[in-house]
């Protein structure tokens, strides 16, 4: 593979909608089609090395990844069987929390840009009503109104303090314990009919592909597994893995771009926030499952709200998918011919466009919507334009006086840079290369500390 754009229709660049579209195809055809078809070559080649005859790939970054295989399956005749999971985090997530006793706290808990009581309350599919009956609960014994909580007030960001109280109220509440154990073991209940309807229960193989970052959907799918008495030998095969669970009986963990014992120069050169809009699904996120009379079988429940990727989303996955058909059939390849300069040169133009991209890529690009929360409570563009009152916040020396002093830190103007280095290309900022240091130099300690777990 040379990386170099397929030849395909031209568009006619007359109006800023077309030259978006243009600009997207170029980074598609530049980017994103490469980087896939190397990774899915990998895991083609891999799974046939190790004898693994069917493959599941994970909504929603493994849709594209899944359309990609099957034309390399169709195109090779692999003998290999995809299929695509409808799952995610906070489906899954969902149906164990009333089994795994304290570690769901771990998620229920876990940080994000925009923490909230709602937020925190929406990761366990709370609607209004039982948010209302939560807030009353934890208040009985508060009597300052400033402590107390409740929906007029369940969209203030909670900082470290208040976040701490916020869980310790609702761990003792009895009113959010019973709710979570009812609305834990009805998902729970789906989503074993809906896995085993999909043959993950069938035998004891299990191969997962995925983009990866955690690893803690593999663990979460044996702990379903384990508590339907089915004994699974699961093998993950990811984009990237930035740490995998240390449970032996989660399975095997298997990742291409990095991985956790990778140098860490390699993920400060990576953003996963804009490799999950490359890898953008036409279905919404699924919620849990039900059985549907028409179809006569389980379906996915979809996240209600908006999608406004939709037609981003589409126009990009035909880029891939158009880009995947023209190299497997216009060129004299053989399936033996992968070789691992692909993850070099993978590696090359991710670094480039993550880190250094044009204000014409920022623009189209930076347009996709994007939550990094389980729930996909809230949505931001990937990249906005920036001031330097935004940017502040990334200056390493702010940020360690705030660690140091714990003075509240402005969370909420860093809120929406799920791309600093996109929302800087969109944005007239002079010294642009001080906020690229400063975040490059924070997130290579924040990786430092974190993998030799230093405390």
């Amino acid at each position: 593979m040379d990386f170099e754009r397929i030849t395909a229709p031209v568009i006619d660049v007359g109006t800023e909608e077309n030259v978006e579209n243009e600009v997207l195809k170029q980074i598609a055809d530049h980017v994103i089609s490469p980087v896939l078809v190397s990774f899915i070559w990998w895991v083609l080649t891999n799974a046939i090395k190790n004898g693994r005859k069917r493959l599941y790939f994970l909504a929603r970054d493994g849709y594209i990844m899944y359309k990609v295989a099957m034309q390399f399956c169709d195109r090779f005749d692999l003998g290999i069987k995809c299929r695509y999971l409808h799952g995610s985090r906070f489906a899954w997530r969902n149906a164990v929390y009333h089994l795994i006793g304290e570690e769901k706290y771990k998620y229920i808990f876990s940080g994000g840009y925009q923490l909230t009581p709602r937020i925190i309350l929406k990761r366990v599919k709370a609607g209004r009503e039982q948010r209302h009956r939560i807030y009353n609960d934890i208040n009985q014994d508060i009597h300052i109104e400033s402590d107390r909580y409740d929906l007029s007030n369940e969209n203030q960001v909670l900082n470290s303090k208040s976040m701490k109280i916020f869980a310790e109220r609702l761990k003792k509440s009895r009113i959010f314990s019973e709710y979570l154990d009812y609305t834990s073991s009805n998902q729970f209940r789906d989503t074993s009919l809906y896995l085993n309807q999909e043959g993950v229960f069938d035998g004891n193989d299990v191969v997962l592909v995925d983009s990866g970052w955690t690893g803690s959907v593999q663990r979460t799918l044996r702990q379903i597994a384990e508590y339907n008495d089915k004994s699974l030998n699961i093998t993950g095969y990811y984009f990237g893995l930035y740490a995998h669970p240390d449970d032996f009986r989660d399975g095997r963990y298997e990742a291409w771009y990095f991985n956790p014992k990778s140098p860490i120069s390699i993920m400060t050169s990576f953003n996963n926030n804009v490799f999950e809009c490359m890898c953008s699904s036409p279905f919404n996120m699924t919620i849990g499952y039900e059985f549907t009379e028409d179809l006569g079988k389980y379906s996915p429940v979809y996240n209600r709200s908006n999608d406004n990727n939709s037609d981003k989303t589409k126009q990009l996955n035909y880029y891939i998918e158009t880009y995947t058909y023209d190299f497997l059939n216009n060129r004299d390849i053989n399936f033996e011919d992968y070789n691992g300069i692909y993850l070099e040169k993978s590696r090359a133009v991710l670094q480039r466009f993550m880190i250094n991209p044009t204000k014409n890529e920022a623009e189209a690009f930076g347009q996709f919507k994007f939550c990094d929360d389980a729930s996909d409570s809230y949505e931001n563009n990937l990249a906005c334009l920036v001031d330097k009152k935004y940017l502040k916040n990334y200056i390493i020396v702010n940020r360690l006086l705030y660690k140091v002093s714990k003075k509240k830190y402005n969370k909420a103007a860093t809120a929406n840079l799920f791309w600093l280095h996109g929302s800087l290309a969109l944005s007239e900022i002079k010294n642009q290369k001080r906020y690229r240091f400063n975040y490059k130099l924070w997130e290579w300690l924040r990786l430092f500390i974190k993998k030799y777990r230093i405390t």
